[in-house]
């Protein structure tokens, strides 16, 4: 019908082919099969999956005007990729010149790769009906608090 065929051509699923290629230390270039990739481990995996996100969101970028915000936001960003690798994931997103919002519970960013980064904790003291805030700042070298959790004035549910 009409209807299924406008809604497999807006389907962004169908605008795009990707065949992905892995290489492990000095074995050769192979096909990231999905046989192959369930072998992997769990960081191995993390890495298969954020490499290419990254490099699609980087290329779609090179099309937009030189003054256009490139942006990611992700969500648990990096979930069971490890410190190594963490830190070869930022310095991935300074080289594609990506900025971005991340969210996760052990997830700083600072390391030698990053040069500079605005971080925001959010802390709820147990039983609060608010969430305070704490930001930071990291240069390249340190990370600097920049000021203490604020203290609402009301609880959350009277903002409501």
């Amino acid at each position: 019908t009409l209807k299924d065929r406008i809604r497999g051509l807006l389907d962004y699923r169908n605008w795009f082919h990707f065949t992905l290629f892995y290489q492990k230390g000095q074995d050769p270039r192979k096909e990231l099969t999905d046989a192959r990739f369930n072998v992997l481990s769990g960081g191995e995996k993390a890495m298969a999956m954020y490499v290419p996100l990254l490099s699609a969101v980087h290329s779609r970028y090179q099309d937009a005007r030189p003054s256009a915000p490139r942006i990611i936001s992700l969500d648990e960003a990096f979930a069971g990729v490890d410190e190594e690798n963490l830190r070869d994931m930022f310095e991935l997103l300074t080289q594609l010149d990506l900025d971005y919002i991340m969210t996760s519970q052990i997830l700083w960013g600072c390391y030698d790769t990053v040069p500079r980064l605005a971080i925001y904790e959010l802390l709820r003291p147990s039983n609060a009906h608010y969430v305070a805030r704490v930001r930071y700042r990291w240069n390249g070298k340190t990370r600097e608090l920049i000021d203490q959790p604020d203290q609402p004035d009301r609880p959350a549910e009277a903002l409501l």
